[in-house]
């Protein structure tokens, strides 16, 4: 078990805020459950910046595991400078460090490749061939989460369609044994009380409109359901200085507060919200937030549903877009009902799905492989069991 384990730690990473907190979260329990070592832009001046991993093993170390981020791994930090807030120049830092990962997988410890900003859809081959070439464990998405392309026969109606693969699915179901699962998860201090007397009877529908969402927003604003929600035009207009030169709002510290507190908003005042997770039915990280913000979880049904916990009518309510009108103006009607559903949802992501729950489960991981001991892991219920290994 990890109870009392404080390891000490190496990260390579770059220091972001991205409109999606989970990295940042966990990254700030990370630094709260362990002795670490960050290094990387923003992190550290340029001039103190070491080109090579094993030069830090050699100055700082030795370490526990060592972890690095994506996008540093891939050498991609360049290519997310439009949707993130950085404060530094990532361009800059490409060209001066053109290969900073050097080093990582000759370090003499356990070696971990964080993926929680991974878009698996579009993970070309020259991606896979890398992760398969990677010589350690990658924390991130399982195969569960990741339904095969044939399995979602509603995919064409959303605009990213054409980029969708079974690569990643493919990837992850044959690398069960080094993959420490990861799933969204949603720090304490975001947490606003259900208190289903002071939200007003309506259904929000936040985030991206997705094609069932601009379905379910149609028929919740004709029935006279929907919230009032701005972040969505506020998300279309701040894209506009990225498409002239300039940065958008997803680029900039304030502009990225701003999205994140009217996405709350929305909610917070609201007794129930509807999500998905697109016709790739992900399980994104609004399907926690909203628990999490104090409302009903009104959800069409996304991959990993159960294995997370969420069971309908005991922690949430499944109600594709079609059926959202009906299913919210039943809850609406039942203040009570709500309320329970509110609080036994909420109850579900605060046990299971904080960045403690999650770090507490990466640090049990790193455990298992320091002892030789790690199969894979699988979520059951929302708590994270180990897998035994494979038979041979």
């Amino acid at each position: 078990m990890s109870a009392g384990w404080r390891p000490r730690l190496l990260v390579l990473a770059a220091r972001s805020r991205y409109i999606v907190p989970t990295e940042e979260e966990l990254l700030a329990e990370l630094s709260a459950r362990c002795d670490v070592v960050f290094h990387g832009p923003g992190f550290l001046p340029l001039h103190e910046i070491e080109p090579d991993a094993r030069r830090i093993w050699d100055r700082q170390g030795p370490f526990d595991a060592a972890l690095i981020q994506q996008f540093l791994f891939f050498g991609s930090l360049p290519q997310m400078r439009g949707s993130q807030w950085m404060p530094f120049d990532p361009v800059a830092f490409a060209e001066r460090f053109p290969d900073f990962a050097r080093g990582f997988e000759a370090l003499p410890c356990p070696r971990v490749l964080m993926l929680s900003k991974m878009d698996y859809y579009v993970v070309d081959a020259a991606m896979v061939e890398r992760l398969q070439r990677f010589d350690g464990a990658l924390w991130t998405w399982p195969a569960e989460f990741v339904p095969r392309i044939g399995s979602l026969p509603d995919l064409a109606t959303e605009p990213f369609a054409a980029l969708a693969s079974d690569r990643y699915h493919d990837f992850a179901e044959a690398n069960r044994h080094r993959i420490i699962p990861l799933a969204h998860c949603v720090a304490p201090q975001r947490f606003v009380p259900p208190a289903a007397s002071r939200r007003r009877p309506q259904v929000a529908v936040p985030g991206r409109r997705y094609a069932a969402r601009r379905d379910a927003v149609e028929a919740l604003d004709k029935a006279g359901l929907l919230a009032p929600d701005l972040s969505q035009p506020l998300w279309l207009a701040g894209r506009i200085p990225g498409l002239l030169g300039g940065r958008s709002l997803h680029a900039t510290w304030s502009g990225i507060g701003l999205l994140q507190q009217e996405f709350r908003r929305a909610i917070v005042r609201s007794r129930a919200a509807w999500a998905d997770g697109s016709r790739l039915r992900y399980p994104l990280r609004k399907l926690f937030e909203i628990p999490a913000f104090g409302a009903v979880l009104l959800a069409d049904r996304f991959a990993g549903a159960d294995a997370l916990g969420f069971r309908d009518g005991q922690t949430c309510l499944y109600a594709p877009a079609a059926r959202a009108v009906q299913v919210a103006r039943d809850l609406l009607a039942d203040a009570s009902a709500a309320s329970r559903l509110a609080e036994a949802g909420q109850a579900l992501v605060r046990q299971h799905h904080t960045p403690m729950a999650r770090i507490a489960q990466l640090l049990c991981a790193l455990q298992a492989i320091r002892r030789g001991r790690y199969h894979g892991a699988r979520f059951i219920d929302g708590a994270l069991h180990p897998l035994a290994p494979a038979a041979t």
